[in-house]
């Protein structure tokens, strides 16, 4: 069952990317590019904060999620900083390097 549903899912795979064509190779790169979407994610911000009235507790809310994001983006940065430089101690004859983010 697993092996029938496997070769189904690949078989479908390479139909849809069969269809595309070179000439839309530049969309397609624009819309998986994260960047692409920033104006986006700002719009529809703009678009809440105007269509409903807001009281002080969501505000609060949405800036404490914000912060967060903030904060795990700045952490993910540091540890990729510092990892080389301290590595993991193992007793193994190699450290181990992780990157989480």
């Amino acid at each position: 069952m697993f092996d029938k549903l496997k070769s189904l899912d690949t078989d479908l795979m390479i139909f849809l990317n069969n269809l595309g064509s070179e000439q839309f190779d530049f969309l397609w790169l624009a819309i998986t590019n994260k960047y692409t979407w920033i104006p986006f994610y700002l719009y529809l911000i703009y678009l809440y904060f105007n269509s409903v009235k807001l009281k002080t507790k969501s505000i609060f809310v949405f800036f404490v999620v914000i912060g967060l994001m903030i904060l795990v983006g700045v952490l993910c940065i540091l540890i990729r900083v510092f990892n080389p430089a301290y590595p993991r101690r193992s007793k193994s004859p190699s450290p181990v390097k992780i990157h989480p983010c």
